[in-house]
């Protein structure tokens, strides 16, 4: 949700691009980010940004219980939920 404000300060402030030399959310597409947020436009919204193949399962256990149901209800693709609940960990960490 920030992405907008730091590319903004990016192509408005000479400082800003002293060490990078793309807009941060160029850079943010290569991180990767986990499904701890529960909620269902929280997901949306980080899917629509960054993709699924940058999302990974993940829970706040012991602090909240979570299953995999705030991935499984989401309104994409099974590619997508597979994705996320399990291919790009496999991928990432060559499981």
């Amino acid at each position: 949700m920030v992405l907008e404000r730091l590319d903004n300060g990016y192509r408005l402030f000479p400082d800003c691009r002293r060490y990078i030399s793309k807009p941060p959310s160029e850079y943010a597409k290569r991180l990767y980010y986990d499904t701890t947020a529960f909620d269902e436009k929280a997901l949306t919204f980080a899917l629509n940004a960054m993709g699924p193949q940058q999302l990974l399962f993940g829970t706040d256990d012991p602090f909240i219980d979570a299953d995999t149901s705030h991935v499984t209800k989401l309104p994409v693709s099974a590619t997508d939920k597979d994705l996320i609940l399990r291919a790009n960990a496999v991928r990432i960490f060559g499981l």
